[in-house]
């Protein structure tokens, strides 16, 4: 049976453990017994993050928080339904807009990477202008009032 695979937590755990050991001075033996931790486990992890926290492995831990501020939007709009408008305006920019602006500064980071004939670019720029304007704002905090 083998070991069960390891997560992004791991390798970021590891990469600060064998940076404590850089900084250390200690000798491999001593700092595995401090560590509690086997000579074989400290090696296979020296091997593991010679190049690095593996990218795939920090882009899948990406896209799941990404879809994670999707998850909080169903959620915050699943607690609006029995509100008054009001109250679902209060919720919305209480909540709501802290999420939207975290998925705005993620649009305008990728913005600049998209290709050059893409239309990513300018229909972040169309869509949060769009939310963000005062007459869609209020279209977004009263729907659902009917």
């Amino acid at each position: 049976m083998g070991r069960p695979p390891s997560d992004l937590d791991d390798y970021l755990d590891w990469q600060e453990r064998l940076e404590s050991y850089k900084a250390s001075g200690l000798e491999v033996d001593v700092f595995c017994l401090q560590e509690g931790v086997s000579r074989s486990t400290f090696y296979r992890w020296v091997d593991r993050l010679k190049d690095g926290v593996p990218k795939s492995m920090v882009a899948e831990e990406a896209a799941r928080e990404r879809a994670e501020w999707i998850r909080q939007l169903y959620d915050i709009e699943d607690r609006t339904h029995n509100c008054s408008v009001d109250a679902r305006r209060e919720l919305r920019a209480c909540e709501a807009n802290p999420v939207l602006d975290k998925i705005e500064a993620y649009l305008t980071e990728l913005a600049p990477r998209a290709l050059p004939k893409s239309s990513l670019p300018q229909e972040v720029l169309d869509a949060d202008s769009f939310v963000r304007s005062p007459p869609q704002q209020a279209v977004y905090a009263s729907r659902g009032v009917e």
